[in-house]
């Protein structure tokens, strides 16, 4: 294993409904030896020749099916490192979407995507919901049940917070 981290740039979607619900998505993801669950943002690593924003409408496309989406603004971002094949360094971009409400199908579906095939994979979330959450499962980024509220409010930051895990 390397010592140090590949890096991998990565776009992420805060997906609002018109109920001001936060789509999410749930999967073992990279750490499924240790059978840990996470509720995570939409969105997946930037192909080379992509800016953030063009990774950001390719992965929403990809996972949701939706298509002609305007893309709200850069809100958040973080940078995380875990352990799977390799040791990864995520550097995440958050952007904003609003959209009403739908179910989700993905348009394409990769080999480490299988998750989307699996019952209750997606959630429409409220702030509520996120605030009383209380099952085994994490959600990423961690406290944006307190992150959240000034973005469902439509009052983005002059410059994308970075989130600090």
């Amino acid at each position: 294993m390397p010592s140090e981290p590949t890096d991998r740039p990565t776009s992420r979607l805060l997906v609002i409904d018109e109920h001001d619900r936060l789509l999410l998505f749930r999967a073992e993801l990279v750490a499924r030896q240790l059978g840990r669950w996470y509720w995570f943002a939409p969105g997946g690593g930037v192909e080379d020749g992509e800016s953030h924003e063009q990774a950001a409408l390719r992965e929403l496309w990809e996972e949701t099916g939706l298509d002609d989406i305007e893309l709200g603004p850069l809100v958040w971002r973080r940078t995380i490192e875990f352990e799977s094949d390799r040791l990864w360094r995520f550097h995440e971009r958050y952007f904003v979407v609003r959209t009403a409400s739908f179910a989700p199908e993905p348009a394409s579906v990769q080999p480490d995507e299988q998750w989307m095939h699996d019952d209750g994979w997606y959630r429409w979330w409220s702030l509520d919901d996120l605030r009383s959450h209380e099952g085994p499962e994490r959600i990423v980024p961690r406290y944006l049940d307190s992150l959240l509220p000034p973005i469902l409010a439509g009052d983005y930051p002059a410059e994308p917070l970075e989130l600090f895990e």
